[in-house]
Parts: structure tokens; C-alpha cells; sequence
């Protein structure tokens, strides 16, 4: 519904409000559609205070601020135009049906998740809630604004902090994924996940050793999953399941391997990838 107008342009159409002069409507669209598929209460309530809590937060979370700078320009800082993140906030000030739209948006948006905004790891990350690659990379402290990020990659590493995020897609088509990235990835209960990595993966690299001896080693493996590549004519956000802890690994090229995952996924997860599969 938002990939070709904003919530105040369909407005327009309709006669209902005036048509909107931001100057950088153009670009910003794109989050108002990105904030229809955030689900987590606490990152909702940052949408719908922008751009005092970007501002706000810049002092307090840098990596939340970085998300939600992820979340409304999707490119780094460089490319937009803009010299600081700060700026980027306070340019939000000349965009009010943007602001506007996002208020409305991601307050709709609490009223009807079913997150129930839990944080149990040291990450500004909320159990069960949906975020897009460039947000969970900026969660994990990757600099979005001043560099670019990494784009169809399944498995990301954060040496830094020793952790992996396993980005996830349940449901494979041949049109969206290659004969080489067509992975066995599927739910086996609500506590267990099968899990193919990529396909050149050995277990005695240095990600296959990581991956297997992730406790040994002081490794988290966090798992965010997203039924289909695509929601409609958007990209699809991935639900962040949590960590997880390796119960058997198999073969290699790639390595088979079972999850147990701290936090049940949800039931619905479930259920939706079985009618899907």
C-alpha cells in the first residue's frame, strides 16, 4: 500500500487532506513502509517519537539511534547527503506528513502486535519483533550511517561481539534463491530449528568451528527468521527467535545443524510454515 504513496498522499487522493510538500518525500515513503512491518513496542514508541528519540538517543543507545537512521533513510550517511546522524534526525523536521504518517503508523501498529517486548540480551532488540537486515546490523553495532551494509547474506559475524545472527527465510522459491542457497531451514517444534549453512561452509573453518563450539569458543548465535523472502511489494522482516545452542551438526557443505532455542518461537511461526510447506 505504501511502496508508491505515503499514508497522507492516499489521503490526498481521497480529498481528505492536503496533498504534502516534504521535500524529501521521495526517499522517506520507503520508511513509512518499513514502520507498517515493525512490530516490537519499545522500537514503535522510538518511530512514533521522531525525531526527538533519534536525537535522544544518540546520547544513550547508539546503536538504537543507528537503527532507526537505518529504518528511515536505508542508505549511510555519506549517500543522503548528510555529514552526522544528528543531522539526519533534524532533517525529519522539514518532512511533518512524513512525521505524521509514522506517528500514525506505528502507533496503529502497538495497538495490534502481539510482541510483547521483552529484552533479554544486552542488544536493543525486543523477543519476537520484526526488524529488517540493516536494522539488525546496526543493532549489533555495524555503523549503518557510515558504511554500507552487508545485503544477501545469510549468516552475519560480529567479531566484535563474538556473536553470529542467522538470517533466516523459511520458505524457498527458486525464483528468489539459487540451486546453491536453496537450504533445508524449517521449524521442527517450537523449541527446535533445523538449519543448513552456507553452502562452502566446512566444519573445520573458521564459521563451521565457530558455529559448533559456540559455548567452548564464547560465541552467541542469535536466529532471526522470516516466512518468504517478500511481504507483497515489500522486502520481508525477519522475527528475532532469540539465541540459540547447538543440539547436533552433521556433513558439511553445507554443515546441518539443530538449534535449541532459548525462547519458544511463536506458535503461529509454527503453524503458518507448516500450511506453507
Amino acid at each position: 500500500m505504501f511502496k508508491d504513496r505515503t499514508w497522507t498522499q492516499w489521503k490526498a487522493a481521497a480529498g481528505l487532506a492536503p496533498a504534502p510538500a516534504d521535500p524529501d518525500l521521495g526517499v522517506l515513503r520507503a520508511a513509512v513502509a518499513r514502520a507498517c512491518q515493525a512490530s516490537a513496542p519499545g522500537y514503535l514508541q522510538h518511530i512514533s517519537g521522531l525525531s526527538r528519540s533519534g536525537l535522544g538517543l544518540l546520547g544513550e543507545d547508539h546503536a538504537a539511534a543507528n537503527m532507526l537512521y537505518s529504518l528511515l533513510w536505508g542508505e549511510k550517511g555519506e549517500t543522503r547527503g548528510f555529514a552526522t546522524m544528528q543531522a539526519a534526525f533534524q532533517r525529519l523536521e522539514q518532512n511533518p506528513s512524513i512525521l505524521a504518517d509514522l506517528r500514525e503508523v506505528s502507533q496503529y501498529q502497538m495497538g495490534v502486535t502481539q510482541c510483547a517486548g521483552q529484552k533479554p540480551y544486552p542488544l536493543p532488540l525486543e523477543l519476537h519483533g520484526n526488524y529488517t537486515n540493516n536494522e539488525i546490523q546496526a543493532a549489533f553495532g555495524r555503523d549503518t550511517f557510515n558504511e554500507s551494509t552487508q545485503r544477501g547474506v545469510g549468516v552475519l559475524h560480529f567479531p566484535e561481539k563474538k556473536a553470529y545472527a542467522l538470517l533466516i527465510t523459511l520458505n524457498k522459491s527458486d525464483k528468489d534463491f539459487s540451486a546453491t542457497t536453496l537450504y533445508k531451514d524449517y521449524p521442527i517444534n517450537v523449541n527446535l530449528l533445523h538449519w543448513e549453512s552456507q553452502s562452502g561452509t566446512t566444519q573445520q573453518s573458521s564459521t563451521g568451528q565457530n558455529l559448533i563450539a559456540h559455548a567452548a569458543r564464547g560465541y552467541s548465535i542469535y536466529l532471526f527468521v522470516r516466512l518468504n523472502r517478500t511481504n507483497g511489494p515489500l522486502t520481508a522482516p525477519f522475527q528475532f527467535l532469540g539465541r540459540g545452542s547447538q543440539v547436533s551438526y552433521s556433513g558439511e557443505r553445507p554443515i546441518s545443524m539443530v538449534w535449541h532455542l532459548d525462547h519458544p518461537m511463536p506458535a503461529e511461526l509454527l503453524e503458518a510454515n507448516r500450511v506453507g510447506g
